[in-house]
């Protein structure tokens, strides 16, 4: 079951991160006053425990929430280090950031599938 998941959260992560987020939750990030980042992280733990209770896991809402939560903070770092680095597409470091916000929440869905071995 452990591929199987790892597989469902990835492709979450592409429609989530990628798809379905327009552009006043992306302007949102690294605001702590701005709704959009709330709701992107917000989307992100309801897919995942959405998916999670789909594949009978016991934890589902706590673990979304843990998604939620975790993904608000990697998405808040990397927008605060681009601003504050004045980072932009044609700079490597951007990419970089990019790079180390993607792994993250990789690192993210390894530990959820981790804990789903752990706790149920």
């Amino acid at each position: 079951m452990a591929l199987q998941l790892l597989f469902a959260l990835f492709t979450k992560h592409l429609v989530c991160d990628f798809l379905w987020q327009p552009r006043w939750m992306l302007a949102g990030k690294g605001d702590f006053r701005s709704p959009g980042g709330y709701a992107h992280a917000g989307l992100h733990g309801l897919c995942t425990a959405t998916l999670l209770g789909g594949f009978g896991v016991a934890h589902w809402l706590w673990l979304g929430i843990f998604d939620a939560v975790v993904h608000y903070m990697v998405d808040r770092w990397k927008v605060r280090l681009g601003r504050s680095a004045n980072l932009t597409p044609d700079r490597p470091q951007f990419w970089w950031a990019f790079g180390v916000d993607q792994y993250a929440h990789v690192l993210t869905y390894l530990a959820v599938v981790w804990l789903v071995g752990r706790l149920n």
